[in-house]
């Protein structure tokens, strides 16, 4: 199974006991900003940022032990406020 196939098929959520919640207009909001700061080359990537992205990819791992490379950058902003998604953030 391929990274999309993975991400996409609804069997995996079920089978683990996740739940699909929408994000919050403000979560959207906050992702775009990122993004827009990210492409203009004006975002500043933190150690607690790269160590929030270990923690997240660690949480795939546990549930999708075959999981390929993880490449994509999830928006900080989203973990900055949702912090018990991932555990050890600052809120």
């Amino acid at each position: 199974m391929n990274a999309i196939d993975f991400i996409t098929n609804p069997r995996f959520y079920d089978e683990a006991g996740l739940e699909l919640v929408s994000n919050s207009p403000e979560e959207i909001l906050a992702a775009v900003r990122e993004m827009h700061q990210r492409v203009k080359g004006e975002w500043i990537v933190t150690a607690e940022e790269e160590d929030t992205k270990a923690a997240f990819v660690d949480l795939i791992r546990e549930f999708y032990p075959g999981y390929p490379e993880y490449r994509s950058n999830p928006a900080f902003s989203f973990f900055k406020m949702n912090p018990y998604l991932v555990k050890g953030i600052k809120g």
